[in-house]
């Protein structure tokens, strides 16, 4: 950033004209006083306000919708400039080549083509109007995202700078009060105005800023200028931003002011940034190429399709002497075909809203409000005259002497011997009406705190007591599920019992020696056919009974 002196009673750097205006008388006339870009005016024309920016071309500021919707759009459609029919040529000439197709159709039909063969072409009528029946929505769908895409640019976009530069002005006037910080303010709103300037010459490709120097709209000094030129185009409107965020910090240092007062404009900027940032997304990142082409294409072959039907059609019907559906194919072939043409010309004129068509933003009108409004903060803001009032300087203070309170001493005691000391003040001044209304505030703004103290204690209660029924709640559900484990504990036990005096009655049985000396074991079970013994291998064997002779 070049070297900026400014000094906080009201100079400018050498070589840059202030923005500012030096009299009140200026304020009389904004369209003359506070105008900032020469090459600027607006003119009426018809229902239309044209505005003349950068490029001298006119642009739509606003129109009179009322006057349009009562007074009706056919007298207009020739005679205003901003009509689908006048904006662009490229309409006319489309609409030249369906009627050409039209025509060339329709004679070689009526000419060449034997009545029964124009009959069987009534079928091509029947295709057709399945073809328009797709082509609505379709149309229709591309038309809404262009649209919402327009919309962005103009609100996310450079709206976001536009309102980012007046906030930085508004929050200046509370950080740098007064007129001894117009330079300031001067500068910032330069840059400010400047950085928009070249967002509209980066998207337009223009790398020239001679236009912004001294020779120009005066929004640059000369060594200025030359550490933009080596800047690359499309990053000089964020560099502009970065200079402003840079001098409000040297400014807030070099005075010794508190630097945490500038973050609110320093969020501004970043505002600003994620505006052009918006703009530059849109711009270039384009919706699909192959949804446009199919879009596009999808219209001009039924645009086609409808000339050729009602070329053959209006030569069938003039054949069969039918004037009336002879005059049906002429006005569908007039109606249809431009209405379908000119959405897709509006969608062309309208994707890149920071070009010279009638249709794009009118960028320098925009400006000239933002410095309207910028230099009205910073010139008159001052001069509220509620600021002069010795009133608010005694409620300072008084509001100062009440945050100083000595350590356990009560805050109502201080506060009441404020009261009497400043109302003993008034009445010595002989203000007795004063000293009563201020008394009357005193005690009203102790009403309310005790009311507010009232209303906290309740609600710090009724939060006290949900959490104790809450934590009731949980006891009780604790309580219920000891229970149900104490119960299943308890026919688990039984269980275990029972399986317990089952295994001793199991091994309780026990085979005694045969009378020959012999012995088994006999296993209870579940057997089938033979007993079965087990054998101190513990293998089941079959058991025999035998006599010992």
């Amino acid at each position: 950033m070049p070297a900026v002196n400014i000094k906080p009673n009201g100079t400018i750097p050498d070589g840059s004209t202030t923005v500012l205006p030096a009299k009140d008388k200026d304020f009389k006339d904004p369209g003359r006083g506070l105008q900032r870009f020469s090459n600027f005016r607006q003119e009426e024309v018809g229902f239309t306000t044209l505005a003349y920016g950068h490029a001298g071309k006119a642009k739509v500021l606003q129109y009179d919708l009322g006057a349009l919707v009562r007074k009706g759009a056919f007298h207009s459609v020739f005679t205003t400039k901003a009509s689908i029919f006048t904006m662009d040529s490229s309409l006319a000439k489309s609409q030249m080549l369906y009627m050409f197709w039209w025509a060339l159709l329709g004679s070689v039909s009526y000419l060449f083509m034997p009545d029964e063969d124009l009959k069987g072409m009534q079928e091509l009528e029947k295709f057709t109007n399945y073809w328009n029946v797709f082509i609505p929505f379709i149309l229709g769908l591309y038309i809404s995202l262009n649209i919402s895409r327009w919309w962005t640019l103009r609100n996310e976009g450079i709206g976001q700078v536009l309102d980012a530069s007046q906030n930085v002005c508004l929050l200046m006037n509370g950080i740098f009060p007064g007129v001894g910080w117009g330079g300031v303010h001067d500068q910032v709103l330069k840059y400010s105005l400047a950085s928009v300037s070249l967002i509209v010459n980066a998207c337009r490709g223009n790398e020239d800023v001679q236009s912004l120097g001294p020779e120009g709209d005066e929004l640059f000094t000369l060594e200025e200028m030359e550490v933009i030129d080596t800047v690359p185009y499309r990053a000089r409107p964020v560099l502009m931003w970065t200079w402003i965020l840079m001098l409000l910090s040297k400014v807030c240092e070099d005075y010794n002011i508190n630097a945490g007062k500038y973050r609110d404009i320093a969020s501004e900027c970043k505002k600003a940034r994620n505006g052009i940032s918006v703009i530059w997304s849109y711009l270039r990142t384009q919706l699909p190429f192959a949804y446009v082409h199919l879009v596009t294409f999808m219209v001009n072959l039924n645009n086609f399709f409808v000339a050729i039907k009602c070329g053959i059609l209006f030569a069938l019907a003039v054949k069969q002497k039918e004037p009336s559906r002879a005059l049906n194919q002429f006005f569908f072939v007039c109606i249809v075909p431009p209405l379908y043409q000119g959405l897709l010309t509006i969608s062309f004129v309208i994707h890149d809203p920071f070009g010279e068509d009638l249709l794009d933003f009118p960028v320098m009108a925009f400006q000239e409000y933002m410095n309207e409004a910028s230099v009205t903060m910073s010139t008159m803001g001052c001069r509220c005259p509620a600021l002069k009032s010795k009133t608010w300087a005694n409620i300072a203070a008084m509001a100062k002497q009440e945050s100083t309170y000595d350590e356990g001493e009560e805050p109502k005691a201080d506060m009441m011997r404020t009261e009497s000391s400043y109302m003993g003040q008034i009445a010595s001044n002989g203000v007795e009406a004063e000293a009563d209304e201020l008394k009357k505030e005193f005690a009203r703004e102790e009403l309310a705190m005790e009311d507010m103290m009232k209303d906290t204690v309740s609600r710090l209660e009724i939060a006290m007591n949900g959490q104790i029924d809450a934590k009731d709640e949980v006891i009780a559900m604790l309580r219920d599920r000891i229970k149900w484990l104490e119960s299943s504990l308890s026919g688990m036990k039984g269980s275990l019992e029972m399986l317990e005096g089952r295994l001793q009655a199991a091994s309780s049985i026990s085979t005694a020696p045969a009378t020959g000396g012999g012995f088994c074991n006999v296993q209870r079970g579940e057997t089938a056919g033979r007993p079965v013994a087990m054998a101190p291998n513990g293998v089941a064997t079959a058991m025999s009974f035998t006599k010992n002779p």
